[in-house]
């Protein structure tokens, strides 16, 4: 569905655009939210999202794309629950792997183990980074967005999330290395 005609269906409160719109968005949606939340608390914070875009749509002003937006609205989602729990931690449990899934179905069951603990490992590096670091690395490397996507959703300026990014790639590297990983 082009989003223009998906926007308008949201505003004039359409229920299955809002189906369509949480069958689209609710894993990138829950990818964002795993970088501030308890895996136990994702589902009360993804229904919090999706009740704000619900309410909020209409103030929706098409300057940005709606998956942008909805990254925004998610982002501060997460940092309310913060908030509201500050022994908050992250914990990447196997619903984040997919995203550092990288094995290939032809490859050998050897490789296919060390990649699996490889994966694993990279999972229990990244838990020691920075929210934000975890977050802008996983909106450019793994979900491919923009420099200015990003900048919408983390509110910052541009020239700050490639800075951010590669000081966050670097401290991933060198974490990785200290591990002897690879």
């Amino acid at each position: 569905m082009k989003e223009n005609k998906l926007i308008n269906l949201l505003k004039s409160k359409n229920k299955e655009a809002f189906e369509y719109l949480y069958r689209e968005t609710s894993p990138l949606v829950y990818g964002i939210l795993k970088n501030y939340i308890h895996t136990p608390e994702i589902e009360d914070a993804m229904q919090e999202v999706y009740v704000r875009v619900f309410k909020y749509i209409d103030t929706f002003k098409n300057e940005s794309k709606l998956m942008t937006w909805m990254y925004r609205i998610a982002v501060n989602v997460g940092k309310d629950f913060i908030k509201k729990n500050k022994n908050n931690f992250i914990n990447f449990d196997d619903a984040e792997k997919k995203y550092f899934n990288f094995i290939q179905s032809d490859e050998n069951v050897s490789e296919n183990a060390i990649n699996q603990i490889t994966n694993e490992k990279i999972d229990q590096i990244m838990k020691s980074m920075e929210d934000d670091e975890r977050l802008i690395i996983k909106l450019r490397d793994i979900e491919g967005m923009s420099y200015s996507d990003i900048a919408s959703v983390m509110d910052i300026p541009e020239g700050t999330v490639k800075s951010k990014l590669h000081y966050s790639r670097k401290k991933l590297q060198k974490l990785i290395e200290n591990e002897n990983i690879f």
